[in-house]
């Protein structure tokens, strides 16, 4: 018979107090350092603990009591389930010196390596519609998310396009609308991928674990143009 597993706490108005590494945050309950994904400086959340090490916690909000000052909207419909971008919710200037931070520690105190005075990193004019290179994933199994499962609605469209979910290369988050994408603002491409997607010639476009399948690469120039198009990839045996 298997063991029943321990059920983990929920920790109530904890303080984040700091930014680490991979988009998460940092808090300490008595002497538990926990990481916790999407939160701010200076909020003050309830965290329900999903993994316990001996020397740190990785939780997750399950409420705000309240929300720093610091925070700005994020842009993005699909922020915090994407598994794209991680720091929406802080203003770019702020993730700057959060970055340049992680890149001194790093040296200073795991390297032990004594260095000089660092300049401030020099941000970018552009911090939306930058990439040059995207790649989506053709799903028939796209992932629904907590809200959706709890309305009941039946979902008979399960197919996707778009990104995995933050460590799961299974589990596929249908997109409508990407931030990064260069050229987005000229061409709106999700919707002539699904239309691709549907085309009668390529028998199971949108199964992943199938002899053949579909998957967009954009191209690595600067701009989108109708004679400078995006690639896509028929995997097929």
């Amino acid at each position: 018979m298997a063991r029943k597993r321990r059920e983990l706490p929920v920790f109530e108005n904890v303080e984040i107090i700091d930014v680490a590494a991979e988009g998460n945050s940092i808090a300490r309950v008595n002497d538990l350092v926990v990481f916790i994904p999407y939160g701010a400086p200076g909020d003050i959340v309830d965290v329900k603990i999903r993994k316990k090490k001996k020397s740190f916690a990785e939780g997750f909000i399950t409420n705000f009591q309240k929300r720093s000052d610091i925070r700005k909207e994020p842009i993005c419909e699909h922020f915090g389930i994407c598994g794209g971008c991680r720091w929406q919710h802080l203003p770019y200037k702020f993730q700057l010196q959060c970055k340049q931070q992680q890149v001194k520690d790093a040296l200073e105190r795991i390297a032990k390596v004594k260095i000089p005075e660092i300049r401030p990193i020099l941000g970018s004019n552009n911090i939306w519609e930058y990439r040059n290179k995207m790649e989506y994933t053709f799903s028939n199994k796209k992932w629904l998310t907590f809200e959706q499962m709890k309305s009941e609605e039946i979902f008979p469209d399960r197919n996707a396009v778009g990104f995995h979910i933050s460590g799961a290369f299974d589990k596929v988050l249908d997109i409508k609308k990407c931030y990064l994408q260069n050229g987005q603002k000229k061409i709106e491409w999700l919707p002539i991928f699904k239309t691709l997607g549907r085309n009668e010639h390529i028998k199971n476009p949108f199964d992943y674990e199938s002899e053949d399948c579909l998957y967009f690469r954009d191209n690595k120039e600067k701009e989108i143009t109708k004679d400078n198009l995006p690639v896509f990839y028929y995997k097929y045996k």
